[in-house]
Parts: C-alpha cells; sequence; structure tokens
C-alpha cells in the first residue's frame, strides 16, 4: 500500500509538472503570436496613417488599423482630409518612415493590448507646388517640407471580430531635432543622430531633455 501511494503521488507531481509545462508553452505560443500580429498592424498602420498625412493619399484601409473613435479625433487625419496638411502645398516625392517596437503586452486571453513604440519620418524630400510659389516667396512657406515630429507613444490596442486594431496613441516624448551634419539634408529633413528625447510636457522656453542610449535613462541635459 506504501508502495503504491508512492507512485501515485510520484505519477501526480509529474503530471501536474507536465501540464505547467504544457500551459506555459501554449501561453507562450500566443503571447508570440499577438506579438507578432500587432507589430505588423503597427507598422502597417503608421505607415497608412503617414501616407495619408504627408501625401495626400486617400485611404481606405486606415479603418482596417484603427478604430473609428480614433480616426474621428486625430487631428492630423481631419486636417489631411480637409486639405488642411502642412504638406499640402508640397509635391512629396520621398521619405523614409520609421517605426520601432519597443516593447508590448497581452495576455492570451485578453481583447485589449498595450505597446510602447517610436515612430519618426525623415529624409523628407520635396518642393512646394507651384500654386504655392507667392506663399514662398512671402515667407510664409518654407522652400523645403516641414519636419515631421517624431516621439516615443503608448498605444493601445482593442481585438474587436478577432482583429486588432489601434484604439489609442498617447504621446510620452517628442524625439528632439539633433541631426547628423553628414546628412545630405541640412535643415529640417536632416537625419536624427541618435535617439534623445524631450519630455511631451517640457517647458517649450526651457526645454529638458532625457538622454536615453538603447532604452536606458544616461542622464538629464538642460538646454
Amino acid at each position: 500500500m506504501e508502495y503504491l501511494r508512492r507512485f501515485l503521488w510520484f505519477f501526480a507531481t509529474r503530471l501536474m509538472l507536465l501540464t505547467l509545462i504544457v500551459a506555459l508553452l501554449i501561453v507562450g505560443f500566443y503571447m508570440a503570436m499577438n506579438s507578432a500580429n500587432i507589430y505588423v498592424l503597427l507598422t502597417d498602420g503608421l505607415t497608412e496613417r503617414a501616407e495619408v498625412i504627408i501625401d495626400g493619399a486617400e485611404s481606405t484601409q486606415l479603418g482596417d488599423f484603427f478604430e473609428q473613435s480614433y480616426l474621428q479625433s486625430d487631428q492630423q487625419l481631419i486636417d489631411a482630409g480637409n486639405g488642411l496638411s502642412v504638406y499640402e502645398n508640397y509635391k512629396i516625392t520621398s521619405y523614409n518612415h520609421s517605426v520601432s517596437l519597443n516593447w508590448m503586452w497581452s495576455w492570451p486571453w485578453s481583447n485589449a493590448a498595450q505597446a510602447e513604440i517610436t515612430e519618426t519620418v525623415f529624409e523628407i524630400e520635396g518642393k512646394p507646388l507651384a500654386s504655392a510659389a507667392d506663399k514662398v516667396n512671402s515667407g510664409e512657406l518654407t522652400s523645403y517640407p516641414p519636419h515631421w515630429q517624431g516621439g516615443r507613444y503608448r498605444v493601445q490596442l482593442i481585438k474587436t471580430e478577432g482583429r486588432w486594431r489601434i484604439n489609442q496613441i498617447m504621446l510620452l516624448c517628442y524625439l528632439c531635432r539633433n541631426y547628423n551634419k553628414q546628412s545630405k539634408n541640412t535643415g529640417e529633413n536632416a537625419v536624427p543622430a541618435g535617439n534623445t528625447f524631450v519630455s511631451a510636457n517640457a517647458d517649450k522656453a526651457h526645454p529638458t531633455y532625457q538622454a536615453v542610449d538603447g532604452g536606458k535613462q544616461i542622464g538629464w541635459l538642460v538646454d
């Protein structure tokens, strides 16, 4: 009887351990799958958004990436739809759009997720439209397209009808305009030289810059 009891205890503990391992593997698999799906959604969705704002392109796909409640509150998209984008008077020939995923979290059984991303657009090439020549001559417009203000963002996503969509984008800090002097662009469009951020709530007259290296805070720089 004693041997049977020991055997049953041994079998039960090993079964529990095996069940736990299998459960962890399943959770890990679904978390990895969610991460991949959300990363693709973020990059494709924000790329589509940038195209609408910069190129003035009409898009019927934004609803595949964003909740309607977000689209109705995104002022840059609203301005672009009304012909009021800051790029409206420019013929944009090329630009580089970059989205990097800093971290993401979503439980496999949850319909909500959070992510932190860094987004920027650099090397925006283009020239004013002929119809905007008077505005350029008067100084109302520059002879090169406006700078895109990059930043770090907290993104909330929700899953509806089996599909992830962006529900909210909250600015955490701006990407400072520190530029590589060797860039072929020398103005607003030059390539950012590094990951330096400024708080979104910083005093614009006396901004406080937070230097970041590989995601690790390395100090505070006050202008």
